[in-house]
């Protein structure tokens, strides 16, 4: 016996007073309300109703079994509704991964206008810039930097970087500008643990890309370590332009090397794989996107780096945007 059918053809027989009308409601055969009546009331060995050929009547025990089916029947409706209102609704605890220097600089200053769109959400942020096992730790959604490694993880494109190259004006101004990435030599850079080029940096040239060994004499493992150590004057960094993108559109930092920008490190948010994204992981990839489309544009554009290293460096150096190419291609030529 399907107990849930018979029970709700049950219900239906009372509050529709017949057999015919009952059947008519649920669109299904006289025959069959009427069996499904027969076989709770075998279930349950007591008689529900007692039949005529006009009207049903029920018995006491019919009457008190209807007012709890009835009741069972509602709270199920009830849990339907409060259910799919959950499943379209953002709400609940949200566990976000994503990279040190990427949260502070961009996402957390944020953050007020996500908490305004989805009070229910509860954020709980782990910034790392270690890839996690998402499952294992609870992770809900991660945004993360470079290689995805093969998994059964969804992995969505939010933000393509390049290679930016900078230093404090004030540095410029004492040590003078690099005109192509050979002079690096001659200059204090900065290196870094936090990704692989942290002593060969990245360039691209007419004649192809081409790492560049650089000397000095602070190597820092945190990516917001770095970011301070270039704004300190310390010397000449490199990384990808999302950690040095607001300072150079501040001023606080100028770009060098402009023309010879590489491509940087990509971000992706990766979340478990399942047949539907909740409402919540949903509602984050949007602010994380419409975050990121409001970065400044020179994070996103190598372009604008070119241009204002010709605008800035024109004035001091006038000689160097036509020195660099010869003297890359030089190099390369012997080999």
């Amino acid at each position: 016996m399907d107990q849930f059918r018979a029970i709700l053809a049950y219900v239906k027989l009372v509050e529709r007073g017949s057999f015919t009308a009952a059947a008519e409601h649920l669109d299904v055969s006289i025959s069959s309300v009427t069996k499904s009546i027969a076989q709770l009331e075998k279930s349950l060995h007591i008689r529900l109703v007692n039949r005529t050929t006009r009207r049903i009547a029920l018995t006491d025990e019919g009457r008190e079994y209807y007012e709890r089916c009835r009741r069972i029947l509602e709270d199920m409706e009830s849990a339907d509704l409060a259910m799919r209102q959950v499943s379209t609704t953002p709400r609940g605890r949200l566990h976000v991964l994503m990279p040190v220097a990427i949260g502070r600089l961009h996402i957390i200053p944020a953050l007020p206008r996500f908490t305004a769109m989805y009070p229910d959400i509860s954020l709980h942020l782990t910034l790392s810039d270690q890839h996690m096992d998402l499952i294992a730790h609870g992770i809900d959604v991660a945004i993360w930097v470079g290689e995805i490694p093969e998994s059964s993880m969804i992995a969505k494109l939010l933000l393509r970087t390049y290679r930016l190259t900078c230093a404090t004006p004030d540095y410029l101004r004492i040590h003078g500008r690099p005109a192509t990435p050979d002079d690096l030599v001659r200059h204090t850079c900065l290196a870094t643990t936090s990704w692989r080029r942290g002593r060969d940096w990245l360039f691209r040239t007419p004649e192809g890309d081409r790492t560049v060994p650089i000397r000095g004499n602070l190597m820092l493992d945190n990516g917001d370590a770095y970011r301070e150590a270039a704004l300190a004057g310390l010397g000449i960094a490199q990384a990808a332009s999302y950690l040095f993108g607001e300072d150079v559109a501040a001023g606080r930092l100028e770009p060098v090397l402009g023309e010879y920008s590489a491509p940087g490190q990509d971000f992706w948010a990766v979340y478990p794989s399942s047949r539907h994204a909740a409402p919540k992981v949903t509602a984050f990839l949007r602010f994380v996107s419409g975050t990121f489309k409001a970065l400044p544009a020179i994070i996103t554009s190598p372009t604008l780096a070119r241009h204002q290293v010709r605008a800035v460096g024109g004035r001091r150096h006038p000689a160097a945007t036509a020195a660099k190419p010869a003297r890359v291609r030089r190099r390369s030529g012997r080999g």
